[in-house]
């Protein structure tokens, strides 16, 4: 911006790449200062803000009606639902999506809702990329629809919501790095919507939320303290979390019919192998050879001699 003699007023050199907001980058929200009076070259003093931005006022809350409340982008190996995104109607009235789009970065990447969705107040409702993939691991969740047939990136990505005359509804880029939470990038968690009033381009408005999440339903903090038995799985482990021995119930199968128990570490490394000689199977927290483990994230993996298995997440205290 220049004077009337042409000098130089305010100069600001911005960048479409990390560490300015990305949002801004052909997503649908501008660039928001957060303070005039101080370096508007810095980046940490700008933000995404909402779609259409403020022209002529000040930044305020974007209040979106249909909003991403909840994304699982990268699942971690043993609970793989595939990529899926949750919506919320936080208005006061029911929203029809019918015809409504969703987008990714990649604009040849489209979901068309199905003729007939209506999002009543406070109602989620689950778009996955994959039904049986998703259902595998959440068989009695609703209301679900897809397939998506694409997925979301690992490494951030967009996600625009455009209603059946294609206007752009909604916009935010994600990061999977600090200081976004990245507890969901591979670990087991997703990222949850914990601001539904302002942007959601800011990191503090995302929490990593609790193991697995909360699709279909609204986050529930604090996250529960222990992880229930999977009522489809014919074998019982307990205490789980533990902190020094885990019991492996197989009594439900029957050992006979078991080959080998297997531990996986979050990386998907085997850490420990056992072969039952009867019902009841013990850890111990430690790996095959006897050195002791971390505590963490953890998966066995019962092996049938059918070769078909079943498997469950352990936490080690």
């Amino acid at each position: 911006m220049l004077d009337d003699a042409g000098v130089p007023v305010i100069q600001i050199a911005y960048a479409d790449t990390l560490p300015w907001p990305v949002a801004p980058d052909g997503f649908g929200p501008t660039l928001e200062v957060i303070d005039p009076t101080d370096n508007l070259n810095d980046p940490e003093n700008w933000f995404g803000g909402c779609v259409g931005g403020s022209p002529g006022g000040p930044y305020e809350d974007c209040n979106y009606a249909i909003q991403v409340s909840e994304i699982n982008y990268n699942s971690i190996f043993f609970h793989d639902s595939g990529d899926w995104i949750e919506l919320v109607n936080s208005s006061a009235a029911p929203v029809d999506i019918s015809n409504w789009r969703i987008r990714d970065a990649n604009d040849n990447n489209q979901y068309i809702i199905p003729e007939g969705t209506v999002l009543e107040p406070d109602a989620h409702l689950v778009l996955v990329q994959d039904l049986f993939q998703f259902f595998t691991y959440y068989s009695s969740m609703e209301p679900v629809i897809g397939d998506l047939v694409f997925g979301f990136s690992g490494q951030g990505d967009a996600l625009r919501i455009y209603d059946a005359d294609l206007k752009l509804r909604y916009g935010l880029f994600y990061h999977d790095d600090p200081p976004w939470p990245d507890d969901a990038d591979g670990n087991g968690y997703t990222l949850e919507l914990v601001d539904f009033f302002g942007t959601p381009n800011v990191p503090g408005a995302w929490t990593s939320g609790c193991i697995y999440g909360s699709p279909t339903t609204a986050i529930q903090l604090p996250c529960p303290t222990s992880i229930e038995t999977y009522t489809a799985l014919p074998f019982t482990v307990g205490p789980n979390p533990f902190s020094s021995y885990l019991l492996i119930d197989l009594s439900g199968i029957g050992f006979a019919q078991v080959a080998q128990a297997l531990v996986y570490d979050i990386s998907g490394r085997v850490v420990n192998s056992m072969i039952p000689a009867q019902d009841q199977l013990v850890w111990d927290g430690n790996t095959s050879n006897g050195a002791s483990l971390p505590a963490g994230l953890y998966m066995l993996q019962v092996q049938l001699t059918d070769g078909s298995y079943y498997a469950v997440q352990l936490i080690k205290e």
